[in-house]
């Protein structure tokens, strides 16, 4: 089994939070490698809470550890913000038609 193979498979154990599934499964790992003893993993995730890249970099961390050859992780996380609809600003005119016939 390749070293990339190794990480992966640690990090398929790692469930995205407030999901079932895991990261490698949803697509949120973009590489993992390995540099020397060191594991390098770029993820990209989507979300509003700041709490959750802390929490995989901890998970990811705690993952790794357990794998053989590797010494040290660097994880780079890069957050994007869910695109949602923005609810009405105050004061902001809202259209209401009404007819009478």
């Amino acid at each position: 089994m390749s070293s990339e193979q190794s990480i992966l498979n640690a990090l398929s154990r790692i469930k995205y939070p407030g999901f079932s599934r895991d990261i490698v499964s949803f697509g949120l790992v973009r590489s993992a490698e390995l540099v020397g003893d060191k594991a390098v993993i770029k993820l990209a995730i989507t979300t509003s809470d700041p709490k959750v890249p802390a929490q995989l970099k901890k998970e990811v961390e705690a993952a790794l550890s357990g794998v053989n050859g590797i010494a040290g992780a660097e994880i780079e996380i890069a957050v994007t913000k869910p695109k949602s609809s923005a609810p009405p600003q105050p004061g902001a005119q809202t259209s209401q038609h009404t007819s009478s016939l």
